[in-house]
C-alpha cells in the first residue's frame, strides 16, 4: 500500500507540475519579454484569406524576418528570413529575443488573451486525465472475501 501511495504522489506531482508549466509559462513569458526582449518596429502584412493568421515583418540588423506568431501561446515559427531592406510605414511594434532574432511575438497579452491557448489547455487536461487513469488502474485490488471494518 505504501508503494502505491508513493507512486500516486509522483504521478500526480508530475502531472500537475507539467500542467502548470503548460499553462503558466506563456503568461510568465509576457512579463519576461516586456523587460528583456527588444521592442522593434514591425509591419503588418495584409491577410491572404479570412481565416489566415496575421503575418508581420520586422528587421534585426540587415536581416528581415516574416513571422505569424501572435503571442506566447503559439509555437515559435519564422516563415522567411532575407537580407533585403524593409520600409516600415506603420507604427506597430513586436518583441524580439536579443539572443535569437527568429524568436518574436506580435503581442504581449498571453496573460489576458487565451484565444490561442487551446493546445496548452488540451495538453494539460490530458495530463490530468492520464494521471487519474494511471492511479485508478494501479490501485490495490481488494482480496476476495475481505470486508470493510
Amino acid at each position: 500500500m505504501r508503494r502505491w501511495m508513493r507512486f500516486n504522489l509522483w504521478v500526480w506531482a508530475g502531472a500537475l507540475l507539467a500542467a502548470l508549466w503548460l499553462l503558466a509559462l506563456p503568461p510568465a513569458m509576457d512579463f519576461w519579454a516586456a523587460s528583456h526582449w527588444n521592442k522593434v518596429p514591425c509591419h503588418l502584412a495584409p491577410r491572404i484569406g479570412a481565416n489566415a493568421p496575421d503575418r508581420y515583418f520586422y528587421q534585426v540588423k540587415e536581416t528581415q524576418y516574416e513571422s505569424q506568431r501572435r503571442d506566447f501561446w503559439q509555437n515559435k515559427g519564422i516563415l522567411h528570413a532575407s537580407k533585403k531592406e524593409m520600409l516600415l510605414d506603420t507604427p506597430n511594434f513586436c518583441w524580439v529575443s536579443p539572443s535569437d532574432p527568429e524568436n518574436s511575438v506580435l503581442a504581449l497579452d498571453a496573460h489576458s488573451n487565451f484565444s490561442n491557448a487551446g493546445g496548452s489547455l488540451a495538453a494539460a487536461a490530458l495530463l490530468v486525465v492520464a494521471a487519474g487513469v494511471l492511479t485508478w488502474a494501479g490501485r490495490p485490488k481488494k482480496k476476495p472475501g475481505a470486508t470493510h471494518a
